[in-house]
């Protein structure tokens, strides 16, 4: 792991924001500066377009019924063929989105490039509303239909700020604000009826102290420190990675590297069994179109429509 250490030092981890506080948009920049490219961004859009539209077939494995899911409420990780159809990919031409927490803003670029009619950006975190408006910048020439805007899900008066959406989408957000059932309330009033919530939440699972622990000793350490805890984390979840694997991509575009300074600094951190969210929204009138079962430490991803 010396390979790892020497790229570490190299890199002077984005890990500390000039407060001396965790920024996930400092890591977002270094990440949309130095790694985000047309082919990682062509990778995401296919993700997008497989989860959540209908003229694409789920092809992701492994597939377990609704009902496996639903009566044995184990830690999957599997896709849940809910036998649903997903969005029509025509007609996001004439759709409002919302991606709420945009960090990098290779989600919305994704939406954009999908041919939304209109799109909203926001983050709570000022670094990440510039990295998403730096995403703009490298990678499109008109968007004047694209807003990115610096605000919080957890501020109310939203919908009479930007009204309602036909997609409203969160990755990888809500669960980071300290307040995730208001985070979610507040994301459902910004959902038209007829409309899509997207959101991904981390499964809960048996080792929530024990992450709870890491992020908490994380954020609270110098930025030495969080270069150890941070080399000791990728020691442990990959032992024998070298440079060229740590920064490799998988289909949401995210790398090793850069996923590790998110997954280390992200805190608050809640987490929500999948059955409970899905009893939620049956509860305000949504149907589960779509949802990937996280597991573990993993991310749970799920595709609603409002009645």
């Amino acid at each position: 792991m010396a390979q790892i250490q020497h790229f570490l030092k190299k890199e002077n981890n984005p890990m500390q924001g000039t407060d001396g506080n965790f920024s996930f948009g400092i890591n977002w920049t270094d990440y949309v500066e130095k790694r985000l490219t047309p082919t990682i961004i062509k990778t995401h859009i296919d993700d997008l377009k497989k989860f959540g539209f209908e003229s694409t077939n789920n092809v992701n494995k492994p597939i377990i019924s609704i009902e496996e899911a639903i009566n044995n409420n184990k830690e999957w990780r599997s896709y849940v063929n809910c036998r649903k159809p997903k969005i029509n990919l025509e007609d996001i031409k004439n759709f409002r989105i919302i991606d709420i927490g945009s960090g990098s803003g290779l989600s919305s670029l994704s939406f954009l490039k999908l041919g939304c009619k209109e799109l909203v950006s926001f983050d709570y975190d000022e670094h990440s509303v510039n990295a998403t408006r730096l995403t703009r910048k490298k990678f499109t020439k008109n968007a004047d239909n694209w807003q990115i805007q610096s605000d919080s899900i957890l501020n109310d008066g939203l919908v009479d700020k930007y009204g309602t959406f036909d997609i409203v989408y969160s990755w990888g957000v809500l669960h980071h604000t300290g307040n995730l059932w208001k985070a979610i309330k507040n994301s459902i009033s910004l959902c038209r009826p007829g409309g899509y919530l997207w959101i991904s939440l981390y499964n809960d699972g048996p080792t929530y102290d024990e992450d709870i622990k890491d992020k908490v000793r994380y954020n609270q350490a110098d930025a030495k420190g969080k270069m150890a805890l941070l080399y000791q984390y990728i020691s442990k979840c990959w032992p024998n990675i070298t440079e060229s694997e740590l920064l490799e991509y998988d289909n949401r575009g995210m790398n090793h590297y850069n996923d590790a300074i998110d997954w280390l600094g992200g805190y608050p951190y809640e987490v929500a069994n999948y059955l409970e969210v899905i009893s939620y929204f049956t509860d305000k009138n949504f149907q589960l179109i779509n949802l990937f079962i996280g597991g573990g430490r993993g991310c749970s991803t799920y595709l609603f429509k409002r009645s």
